[in-house]
């Protein structure tokens, strides 16, 4: 949908919408051309961008037929990006002691006395061992996006 902008007074006013609310239901309004929009002070809005990722300043500049809003973009950082691999990474660690504190809640009626009590040195040994892994995890996995969590 083009955008549209009024003139008043030298002052380039943008209106929320790309139109004013009551013209929004007029019948075949895409037949209307810029000349008659203009003959309103309304004036056609052309955006020139570089589309990059991060917006640092947008300006408008008036000419006789209609308005230009550059859209100054920037690539990020190597700073910013570094960033935003540190905060996946630690999203990611969190993810994973989450899933790790969930199996060994899991696995603590597994420990209860009247339970271990019955099991072989085999089976508690396993449990034992599971367990140890379990709160092991995080200082064992070097890459927190390839994990595989033990097994009992």
């Amino acid at each position: 949908m083009k955008k549209y902008c009024l003139i008043e007074n030298g002052e380039i006013k943008i209106h929320p919408r790309t139109l004013p609310t009551n013209w929004n239901n007029i019948s075949n309004f895409n037949t209307l051309n810029d000349n008659i929009l203009k003959k309103y002070n309304w004036i056609p809005v052309e955006t020139i961008s570089e589309n990059k990722e991060i917006f640092c300043n947008s300006c408008l500049e008036i000419f006789d037929d209609k308005v230009v809003q550059t859209i100054i973009t920037r690539d990020k950082t190597e700073e910013e990006i570094q960033l935003e691999i540190q905060k996946q990474i630690n999203v990611q660690w969190q993810i994973i002691r989450e899933n790790r504190n969930n199996l060994l809640k899991e696995s603590d009626i597994l420990v209860l006395i009247d339970k271990w009590e019955t099991y072989t040195e085999e089976k508690k040994q396993k449990i034992k061992t599971y367990r140890q892994e379990l709160r092991d995890l995080p200082s064992i996995v070097e890459d927190p996006f390839i994990v595989t969590f033990p097994l009992l």
